[in-house]
């Protein structure tokens, strides 16, 4: 029996209640995102991916993914005073540990992360003068200042003075495994996707949460396998799922992802994994299919 899609509402697109006003930052400190949570450190912390990876810096994040390749690395650089742990507890739990002179001022500033603040009641950016972006019949809006990139379109194919074919593209928002739209690639709306590149191996994960939107067709048996469904509904008449992504499905890089698999018929979806970082993509997300939606969707509207 075919599963009943809701009908046209918001409210399915807030599972996790209302969004709660997040905490001071200190000043000059880096935001982190992994899996729920929402953290803040000091500029000058490392997340290194392996503990055998340390480099000299007063302090560092350890995270504990599933994922992570075997370490290449043989560091003798022994753990800084301040140290911030995050791994899996009993259940869908995690257990956290600070140590060292920051360690308060560091666990005060742990909130929901990205992947559930979207997925709460909350204001909306406005989105006066945003522009549309098509992409295979669906229009989403975005910053007037991002960047329209057509992956297919950027693969050049060139022959150098020695007759050597080269290939050269701009890469896909989460290429080499790292973390979405990160090394310079947010604040863009991608469409399609290109080769993979050949990837140098990384020493750090990039936990900083980044804007982006990325469009892209699969197939549905592609679809079934992105990740765990944590709410459905439909949006201008089209059935969408956002998906929580796997680890798995990213390599290495333990990010904060969801998906919104836009289901246009029985032969093909659209998949846009996003890194999502507060009130911009919430709109983005808001306004994913036609112009006519909506930009808020609390009570009561937006300012």
């Amino acid at each position: 029996m075919a599963a009943t899609v809701p009908a046209t509402t918001w409210d399915w697109l807030a599972p996790f209640g209302a969004e709660e006003p997040a905490p001071l930052v200190p000043s000059g400190w880096r935001v982190l995102d992994f899996e729920d949570f929402r953290f803040a450190v000091p500029a000058d912390w490392t997340v290194p991916i392996w503990q055998s990876c340390l480099t000299a810096s007063p302090g560092v994040v350890l995270v504990s993914t599933p994922a992570k390749p075997t370490s290449g690395c043989e560091s003798t650089q022994p753990l800084p005073a301040s140290v911030l742990t995050i791994g899996p507890a009993d259940g869908n739990s995690y257990q956290v540990t600070a140590s060292g002179p920051e360690a308060d001022r560091v666990l005060a500033t742990f909130t929901d992360s990205g992947i559930r603040r979207v997925l709460q009641i909350g204001n909306e950016a406005d989105t006066t003068g945003w522009h549309a972006v098509g992409y295979s019949g669906l229009a989403f809006l975005v910053p007037t200042a991002w960047p329209v990139v057509d992956l297919p379109a950027s693969v050049v194919e060139r022959t150098d003075p020695n007759g050597n074919e080269q290939m050269s593209w701009i890469s896909n928002p989460d290429a080499c495994g790292m973390a979405m739209f990160s090394n310079g690639r947010g604040e863009s709306a991608y469409l399609g996707a290109s080769p993979p590149p050949s990837c140098p191996a990384g020493l750090f994960f990039d936990l900083e949460p980044n804007d982006g939107l990325w469009i892209r067709s699969i197939s549905n048996e592609e679809a079934q396998t992105l990740g765990t469904p944590v709410a459905r509904g439909v949006v201008g008449g089209l059935d969408v799922t956002v998906v929580r992504i796997e680890v798995s499905q990213y390599n290495r890089a333990p990010s904060s992802v969801l998906d919104l698999i836009v289901r246009k018929g029985s032969d093909s979806d659209v998949d846009l994994p996003r890194r999502r970082n507060g009130p911009v993509n919430r709109s983005i997300h808001s306004a994913i299919t036609t112009r006519d939606l909506k930009a808020c969707r609390s009570s009561p509207p937006c300012d």
